[in-house]
């Protein structure tokens, strides 16, 4: 057995869905990938610059000779139905950061193993060592679809860690073997997103994806469409997904996450609005992490926008009592929701 079937057997006897190497040579086409996206939707000057790391993995590890790749299949996780549609799936059974999580420890035990056997590996789970579905695409894990998730063997609900190692190394994954493309007439990721971020295949405007606009985008003006757009959603979005065929039956639901029913129960409309910031930073900011803890009054902006949207006249109690709250904007949303509410 060569030292790269013996990385990947290692990596299956962990539990991960699927692992290939790929050298970083075979990542030269992302900088064209990168350049056609900015000039089809040109979003902000720097958007797409923030990514320019990615396309030069060397620069920054001049040492590396190639990447590690895993896929960690996460549609084996039961999801809590009421927060279902609320939360998007990846992001309820998201490890980043969170050790309870099984997944989050098998990332660090690879990552020893890697170092006992003598391989220089880094990964860089914050800034990213490289656009990972493209190099998951390269090292033959699955490919990447029209809606611009990778999948694998079954669908997209997969996330994927990589290691820059030292080692001039190569391997295919099992995923890509088998993969049929999307078929030409298929557009339901284009017709079913909210906000119409994913304008044509294979293209997606950041500025308005809801799960940008529900973590880390701008805090948005209240007379702004895009709140309408964002639906019922509270953090992330599941649209495409859920709508693409190539998901169809493919979450098995059959694991527990852990903790996820008691953090799932926290975060919904009206128990957001009754929770004070100190709770919500220590209940629901290790979980989801994208909402920094300087902006966590947004956590309630878009709980006031979920109610507003639906018309959840139940918790007009709640949103009265958020007129009161201790950030400006949350009262505004808050006076303006329970205005509505009460018609």
């Amino acid at each position: 057995m060569g030292q790269a079937e013996f990385l990947r057997e290692k990596a299956l006897e962990l539990g991960f869905a699927d692992m290939g190497i790929v050298r970083l040579e075979a990542l030269r086409g992302l900088s064209e990938r990168l350049a056609e996206r900015s000039r089809k939707v040109p979003f902000r000057d720097d958007a797409y610059g923030n990514f320019g790391h990615f396309v030069a993995p060397r620069e920054r590890r001049p040492w590396a000779q190639a990447l590690i790749v895993v896929a960690i299949y996460l549609g084996r996780y039961r999801i809590p139905p009421r927060a279902d549609g609320y939360i998007g799936k990846l992001y309820l059974t998201d490890f980043y950061g969170y050790p309870p999580s099984p997944d989050y420890q098998r990332i660090a035990a690879y990552g020893e193993f890697l170092a006992k056997e003598g391989i220089r590996a880094e990964s860089d789970p914050f800034r990213g060592l490289t656009a990972l579905r493209y190099a998951a695409q390269a090292a033959g894990l699955g490919l990447i679809r029209q809606n611009n998730f990778f999948y694998g063997a079954k669908g997209s609900f997969y996330r994927l860690e990589a290691w820059a190692i030292d080692r001039e190394l190569e391997l295919r994954g099992s995923g890509g073997a088998t993969a049929r493309p999307c078929p030409a007439n298929c557009l339901k990721c284009v017709q079913n997103c909210p906000s119409r971020s994913l304008s044509e295949p294979f293209t997606m405007n950041m500025g308005t994806c809801v799960s940008y606009l529900s973590s880390v985008g701008p805090i948005l003006a209240l007379s702004s469409r895009l709140l309408k757009d964002m639906g019922g959603w509270l953090y992330g979005c599941d649209a495409c997904q859920d709508r693409c065929p190539f998901n169809k039956g493919q979450w098995e639901g059959v694991e527990e996450f852990p903790l996820l029913e008691e953090v799932a129960a926290k975060a919904l409309p009206g128990s957001l609005l009754e929770m004070s910031y100190a709770e919500i930073q220590k209940t629901l900011s290790p979980k989801f992490s994208y909402i920094v803890p300087e902006l966590i009054f947004r956590w309630k902006l878009n709980a006031l926008n979920v109610i507003d949207n639906l018309a959840l006249t139940q918790y007009l109690p709640q949103t009265r009592m958020a007129r009161a709250d201790s950030h400006p904007l949350v009262r505004e949303k808050a006076a303006a929701v329970a205005r509505r509410l009460a018609k």
